[in-house]
This record gives structure tokens, sequence and C-alpha cells, in this order.
């Protein structure tokens, strides 16, 4: 999408204009003038549609002669201005998208950006977030089809400072096509999509990027390491390999600085493995990678906006493959750090390849924070729908920061229960330390959290080493419709800004956790 400020319209230029009106029909100080400038030509077309009232999501649309230079005329309807906050735009960007596809223009298209009374937001930041939301709705998945069609927009926005408006825009702008890539990459078909294949992707998207290096662990590499339960889950796909992909961004090794660090779900496809999923549940499961994605498309984000936090991802790439080399429920498997995992159901294979990544990059890097991000459960789906991710930690402080980034950018957990005794005691094994399956009835996307939380590194009093997360974005990621929906990305990127950016960093990453 090309997107331009100015500080006045164009009116030789300008085939269609979109006035934002407030509740109650108001019009802000720039539209009422350009009104006046057009001869009573704007408001000439509200006159008369008293169902229009400038209510959140209305919209209104009219043609005005030529002879003003422009044809096409939209009114956006953006409700209270004092409600209107960073995330409102999602929405009335999306709204504002289908309007302009109605009147068949793509290009010279002004948007009048308005100070609006109660509203504590600058015209500036309204222009910038409505043109990102805008520009997140045009996203499609069509390089399949043979007749795909653009949605491509040139769309200015008039603003009285143009170069603030830049600074406000440029880094949604970053952020929103990380997002894109990260749906691009979810959407994208597992015989496409192979893990080998996803982390060439993944080095060829990053390489363009300064302060970043990203390397791949193969087979090899992880039976050095003794990653037996993301090996496991890779040897029963005997055509696409797996392996894991390690990102180090802003990353000095004479530093002693701890980084934050993200760990994502890769498997490019879920069949179940020898606990074969029935044929109706296989569908979507190419979509069992979402939560790599979310890293990976964080990573792109944090890289290309320049950000000075240190940071460290690792992505387990793989599939899970019914085969004669395929593990077996019964198998009893040693993870990197040590321990034991009896296989209950080799379905349950995303927890057993988030727990060697994560072992892996707490004695590599000694994260401050761990974050790992996974479509892991159903039961997290069966809870809360696709609207809430599940959120499981071990600091009380932690979740309050990932839940005000969320809240910021509209994509909200919800906290989850994971330490209780019961949840540990459901996951013993009985002829190993662990098992990988629930030996009590419900409560799955908490005993899964509970195995996780077994793989994280304890100093000498027993205590966790780190601040974690387990993000269950189960049903965040994979919304009816059946396309990816990109989730993680703004979340981890607003994370990371607001807890790990600045000359003067925040003390929350100097305190003691508090575990909850």
């Amino acid at each position: 999408m090309n997107v331009s400020f100015e500080k006045e319209i164009s009116k030789e230029e300008s085939k269609v204009i979109v006035v934002p009106v407030a509740n109650g029909n108001n019009w802000g100080l720039r539209s009422r003038n350009l009104n006046m400038e057009f001869g009573c030509a704007l408001s000439g077309r509200i006159e008369g549609k008293p169902s229009f009232e400038g209510k959140t999501g209305q919209v209104l649309t009219g043609t005005v002669a030529t002879t003003n230079g422009f044809k096409d005329i939209i009114f956006l309807g953006i409700g209270n201005p004092e409600a209107l906050e960073q995330k409102s735009f999602k929405g009335l960007g999306s709204t504002l998208f289908k309007a302009l596809k109605q009147t068949g223009e793509t290009e010279n298209i002004s948007l009048i950006s308005d100070d609006y009374e109660g509203s504590s937001l600058s015209q500036e930041e309204f222009a910038a977030y409505l043109i990102d939301g805008v520009h997140n709705a045009t996203y499609s998945f069509d390089k399949y089809k043979t007749a795909a069609k653009s949605d491509a927009l040139s769309l200015t926005a008039v603003v009285n400072d143009t170069e603030k408006a830049k600074q406000i825009y440029t880094p949604l702008q970053t952020t929103t096509e990380s997002v894109s890539w990260a749906k691009d990459l979810g959407n994208e078909p597992a015989n496409k999509l192979t893990p080998i294949e996803y982390a060439k992707k993944i080095t060829n998207e990053l390489q363009a990027f300064p302060n970043i290096k990203v390397k791949t662990l193969d087979v090899a590499d992880l039976k050095q390491h003794g990653m037996g339960g993301a090996l496991a889950v890779m040897q029963g796909s005997t055509m696409n390999p797996g392996c894991m992909v390690v990102m180090e961004y802003n990353v000095n090794p004479h530093d002693t600085e701890r980084p934050l660090g993200l760990v994502g779900k890769g498997v490019t496809f879920d069949s179940g493995g020898l606990n074969l999923k029935p044929g109706g549940s296989m569908l979507g499961m190419k979509m069992d990678m979402c939560g790599s994605a979310a890293v990976v498309g964080a990573m792109r984000s944090l890289a290309a906006r320049g950000s000075d936090a240190k940071v460290v991802a690792i992505v387990g790439l793989t599939e899970n493959m019914p085969d004669g080399h395929s593990y077996r429920p019964s198998d009893i498997l040693k993870m990197m750090n040590g321990k034991t995992v009896e296989i209950g159901n080799t379905d349950a294979e995303g927890r057993l390849v988030l727990a060697d990544a994560m072992t892996y990059l707490q004695q590599k890097y000694n994260p401050e924070t761990m974050v790992d991000l996974a479509t892991l459960t159903g039961a997290v789906v069966m809870a809360l729908s696709h609207t809430y991710t599940g959120v499981f930690d071990n600091d009380d402080e932690l979740w309050e920061r990932i839940q005000k980034a969320g809240k910021i950018v509209d994509e909200e957990g919800w906290r989850m229960p994971t330490l209780h005794a019961d949840f540990a005691k459901a996951m013993r094994g009985k002829l190993a330390d662990f098992s990988n399956v629930s030996s009590i009835k419900g409560a799955g996307a908490s005993t899964a959290a509970a195995f996780l939380h077994n793989f994280i590194e304890k100093d000498e009093n027993g205590q966790d080493k780190c601040r974690w997360a387990h993000m269950d974005i189960a049903g965040t990621a994979t919304p009816p419709g059946g396309m990816a929906s990109g989730v993680g990305v703004r979340w981890l990127d607003r994370f990371v800004r607001d807890n790990y950016e600045g000359k003067s960093k925040s003390p929350y990453l100097n305190s003691a956790p508090k575990v909850a």
C-alpha cells in the first residue's frame, strides 16, 4: 500500500475523499473548512440521511459533481472521540477498506484527519492508526489462484505535521508487514512449507536486516544436543526432516545483560502421528506452526524497525507423521535436560518440541524472561473459543505486562492456572519422570502448561531461574474462516517495546521474579 502525508488536500488529483465523522454527526475543523471550500458539496451529500449519525463503523458513501475535482465521498463514523484508542482503528480500518473497494478506486484517495474534542489522539496519530488499520485489512492470500486480484491502494492523509505522522506510521507499517508475513507462513500449504523450506524462508527474510543472526540446527545438531523429544516427533517424517532455527538479535557475547527469549512451535503439519487424528480434525493442521510464525514475525518487526532490545528466539520445525519410523505410545524419551518422558499419545507432540527448544535457549543464552507461543491444545479452544489466548505463567508482573501489551494491540489474553500441584502431579510418568499426557480428566490446557513448566531451569534452591509465560494460541491463531490471523506478532512487538527498549530499561528487568 502506498501511503503519503500532506498538509493540504490535492483537489485536482483526489478521486475519493474520506471524511471521519464523530457521534452526533460532528465534524472536525479541517472537514468543515474543506466543506466550505467546496461550496458545501460535502455536507450536501449527508443532508436528508438521518440514519447516519457518526456511530462507530457507520458508513455513508455518495457521489458529487466532478467539477469539484473528485467524484466519491465516504463518511466514516468514528463514534465517541473520547473512546478512541489505538486498537479502535483495526475495525475502523477494515470498514473503510470495504467502503473503498465499493467505489472501485484504488488511488488518489484523500483521508481528512482532524482533531476531535475529547479525543486524546493527535490528528497525526489518528491518521497513522487508521491507515494502519486499512493496511491490515488489505491482506489476502491468493498466490495459488490463477486469477488473483490486487488490493493495492494509494492513500494520502491530510495532517498538520507530516513528519510527525510519518514517524508514527513507519513502525506501524513495519509491524503490519511482519504480521502479513506471519499470515503468509500460516496459510502456506504443508506441501510447500516443509520444515526445511520454512527454515530457508526465515533465513532469507531476516538476512536483510542488521543485528540479527540466523542459524539452523539440523537433525545431526539436535542429536548432538540430545534433544530426544524433538527428534522423536521428527523421525516419522522421513521425506521432510525437521530442524530448529535460532535467531539472535542485538546479541553481544561479551554483554552480561540477560536477553528476552522467545520460543515457537512450528509443526508444519500435524497428522497426530500413530495416534492418527480423525480426517476432519486434520483439516487446518498445516497451521500447527502458527506459534513459530508469531515468533519469527515478531523478530522481523523488531529488526525492521531497529529495536534496541536484546532478544533470542528459537522455533522447532517439524511434521508429525505416521510411518514405520514414527515414535510410539509407551516409548520413553530422554530430553535435552536429561529428564525422561513416557509417551501416552503421539498427538501430544508440540510440548516435546517446545520443551527441548526451551532447554536449548536457557542453557545457551540464560534468558531473563522466556515466552513461548504454540497452538498447543484443543482444550484452550473449549475454554476460551477464538476470543482469548490462554496465558500461563510463573510470575504475576510478567502476566500484567503481557496483558497490558495485548490490550493495546487488541490481542487479548486470559490468565489460566498452571502451577497447582494437581496439574504437576497429573503429568508425572509411571515408568519415566514425566508423561506427555495427563492422568486426570479435563484441564488439558493447564496440564500441558504444567508439563512445559517442568523444563524451566531451576537454581540451587529449586526456584525458577527465569520468568516464563506460555501462550496457547490454538483458538486465536486459527479463527473461523480458515485463514491464519497472525496473532502474536503485534503482541510480542508491543511487549518488547514497552519493557525492553530505551536507554533507561524498566526496573522490572532487574527485579526478582514474583512467582504466582
